[in-house]
């Protein structure tokens, strides 16, 4: 875990009267120092869950999706990553994207599979169609564009550990029947899950997302009475 460590010296003359030490001081040095994985990513600390859009949220000039050819075809998730305000997050407006983002949004939105995408060093959320259905009702959806950290709040101390460790290092993590109670259908669920993290890469060749391929497992597992 990164921690974070605040020092404060001050450089005062020692003879002055105690009535005029704060007018005497020649020097305030604040240095902070945080110890952060290689990656530069800072310890995050979970954020108030907020899983609604608002007005700040949707770009107010319509974009046509015949522009941005990997967002055709994708249904509902398709347009909501069309009309999406980029310009207020990390990875900036969508006429800007790298190739690479665009292509693992693709791969992403037109799989079959349920499939999930933490994008950059806030780890914002994409999904696909087949995905959709996991989050149920009156729950996380829509949740693109969100940093992860406020998406799944409720689960940060489990899930943040394994996308610093899979961004930081390369090295997938795959878990099997685990688990991961989240906020769907208006309360907290006991859910279980197959899941695969993979790093995902830049056109730098550095690591810039975390892919999840991933299937619902409750049924299952109920079932077998684990």
């Amino acid at each position: 875990m990164c921690l974070s460590e605040l020092q404060i010296h001050l450089s005062i003359d020692d003879q002055m009267p105690n009535d005029r030490i704060f007018a005497a001081m020649k020097e305030i040095e604040i240095n902070m120092a945080v110890n952060v994985p290689d990656s530069g990513l800072p310890t995050l600390e979970p954020e108030k869950p907020t899983f609604t859009y608002n007005s700040s949220t949707l770009n107010t000039i319509p974009k046509n999706i015949d522009q941005f050819p990997f967002l055709k075809n994708t249904g509902e998730i398709g347009n909501l990553v069309l009309n999406y305000d980029w310009s207020r997050t990390s990875i900036g407006d969508i006429e800007t994207w790298p190739l690479s983002l665009q292509i693992t949004v693709y791969d992403v939105l037109h799989s079959a599979f349920p499939m999930f995408l933490f994008w950059g060093e806030e780890f914002l959320c994409f999904y696909n169609e087949a995905f959709r259905p996991s989050l149920g009702i009156n729950g996380k959806h829509p949740a693109i564009g969100k940093k992860a950290i406020t998406i799944w709040g409720e689960i940060w101390h489990f899930i943040g550990p394994l996308l610093q460790k899979v961004f930081v290092t390369g090295e997938a993590v795959m878990l099997e029947d685990q688990l991961v109670p989240f906020y769907r259908n208006g309360k907290v669920e006991n859910i279980y899950w197959t899941f695969c993290y993979s790093p995902a890469l830049g056109e730098d060749n550095k690591i810039r997302g975390v892919l999840v391929t991933c299937i619902e497992t409750t049924k299952y597992v109920l079932a077998k009475g684990i």
